[in-house]
């Protein structure tokens, strides 16, 4: 079994176990991505990047991230930790005050000239949220579809579902917990 370089470190902040966790495979050549899922699994972390030279002479590294159950094209917090790590292990960059990364969407360029690492997020591309989906998520968080004032599905990397609600006290009235979605509160 080959060594392997690897770092777990908290982002957003220098308080150890403060931040969010991440994992960072500093040497990831010659894993393939079962390898990679099964290492991601078991850090048991939201998620874990694993660093392979560019494919591309534009960018400084690559990056793979994934979560214990799936690959992510980008996620912001292993962007950051990832270069920071990437840094600390003694990366180079090409240009003075900025890290270039080649990950699932892209090429992103990382600030690194300020206090703290930042990054512009990639475009994020805006569509309807399907009517299946939203009826799910409504019973799912007991909330009065009558509530919801409009929605959308978002995609960076990422995809999000979101949905703007008539009041605050329709936000904080959300509640996973319960296990039956009562079918009264639809007409309330």
């Amino acid at each position: 079994m080959q060594k392997r370089r690897f770092i777990q470190c908290d982002v957003f902040t220098s308080t150890p176990t403060k931040g969010n966790g991440l994992a960072v495979i500093l040497d990831a050549e010659e894993l393939d991505a079962r390898q990679m899922q099964e290492f991601a699994a078991w850090t048991n972390l939201a998620e874990t990047a694993f660093l392979l030279p560019p494919t591309t002479p534009a960018a400084d590294y690559k990056v793979r991230i994934f979560t214990p159950a799936r690959e992510m094209l980008f996620a912001g917090h292993p962007t950051l930790g990832s270069c920071a790590a990437w840094l600390r292990s003694g990366g180079k960059p090409r240009s003075s005050g900025a890290v270039v990364q080649e990950c699932g969407v892209g090429l992103v360029t990382i600030d690194v000239s300020g206090e703290v690492p930042a990054f512009a997020a990639p475009p994020t591309k805006i569509e309807p949220l399907p009517t299946e989906r939203l009826r799910a998520i409504t019973e799912a968080l007991w909330i009065i579809p009558e509530r919801v004032v409009r929605v959308a599905q978002l995609s960076n990397g990422p995809v999000w579902q979101v949905l703007q609600l008539k009041s605050a006290a329709d936000v904080l009235a959300a509640d996973s917990s319960r296990t039956r979605y009562p079918h009264s509160l639809a007409s309330a």
